[in-house]
């Protein structure tokens, strides 16, 4: 995550995390050791709500990137 926000704590890189591995604000939340209305006044904050955002981004590539590596391997015969 470095590099993602500059201003961010560790506690809220950690957030963003837990936001991307987990259904829900209340899941991140718990999973992050912090309370839900935290997390919440988190994502209204733009430096935090950039970093979010660029990691969601992130992770959606790499989650694209692989499923264009495997799709020629599903579609080939064995």
């Amino acid at each position: 995550m470095a590099g993602n926000g500059k201003n961010l704590t560790p506690k809220q890189e950690e957030a963003i995390i837990a936001l991307l591995a987990n259904p829900g604000v209340e899941h991140a939340a718990r999973a992050a050791k912090i309370g839900p209305r935290t997390l919440y006044r988190w994502q209204r904050e733009p430096e935090f709500d950039k970093a979010y955002r660029k990691a969601r981004r992130d992770a959606f590539g790499q989650g694209t990137a692989r499923l264009q590596q495997m799709s020629s391997a599903a579609v080939s015969p064995s």
